[in-house]
Formats: structure tokens, sequence, C-alpha cells
């Protein structure tokens, strides 16, 4: 709200309001007749409290959507924090799953020795028979 004080035009920071806003304001007579202050009437107080009532309610739906954001993150980070031990999980078995194919091709190589690695016998058929020593 705005006043008067001395000839120094005053605003309140606590709420914002400017001499140009809708407050309605009445001359007053302090002390003597010269000195003049302006006071808010019943009006702007009204309309201050109904802008006061507006702020409030939308700072409230703020922290509302803020707590709402917050828990969506956590839940965002526990899921990440999910999906990275799933991720490590699966590179240690695609890790064991090559050394176990290796170990594999060489059962079979000792087994049969004239028999190709695996990863050749898996070769796409136009492949087949193109080696060296095969007829």
């Amino acid at each position: 709200m705005s006043f008067q004080t001395q000839g120094t035009h005053a605003t309140s920071p606590d709420i914002g309001s400017d001499h140009d806003d809708d407050v309605v304001e009445v001359p007053a007579v302090h002390g003597t007749v010269s000195s003049l202050a302006y006071q808010a009437t019943p009006v702007a107080v009204g309309v201050l409290a109904e802008s006061h009532a507006e702020l409030v309610k939308k700072v409230e739906d703020l922290r509302e959507t803020l707590g709402q954001t917050q828990n969506d993150l956590d839940e965002a980070r526990s899921r990440l924090a999910t999906l990275e031990g799933d991720r490590a999980r699966l590179q240690m078995m695609e890790s064991r799953q090559t050394r176990v194919e290796a170990q594999l091709d060489l059962l079979i190589r000792m087994q049969h020795p004239a028999a190709t690695p695996m990863y050749a016998a898996q070769a796409p058929s136009s492949q087949h028979g193109t080696g060296p020593g095969m007829t």
C-alpha cells in the first residue's frame, strides 16, 4: 500500500503495491492542516485482502507442484539406479557368455580336431566351402 509521509512517496515492500494500483485512498489530516497523509479505505483493504488471498493460493499451488516434481525426480533417480545396476549385470553376463562360447569352441575342436570353429559354422551359407582347405 502506498502512502505519503512529509512529501515522500513510499511503497510497502511486502505487498508490492504501487501508488497507481487499484487502491482507493482518501486524504486524512494528521496534526496540522498543512500535513496530509493518505489512508486506505475499507474498499482498498478489501482489494488488497483479495489480492493477498490469490497470492497465497498461487504459492500453495506452486509448493504442491514443487513437491510433486521432487517426488517425480526421486522416482526417476531410483529407476535410473535400477537401470544402471541392470546394465552392469548385463555387461557381466555378456562377458561370461563370450568366455563360455570360447570354451565351448575349444572343447568342440578338442573332441573333433577337424571340426571348424563355432564362429565359422555360423557363417552365412554363401561363405561355406570358400575357406582354405575346403572343397
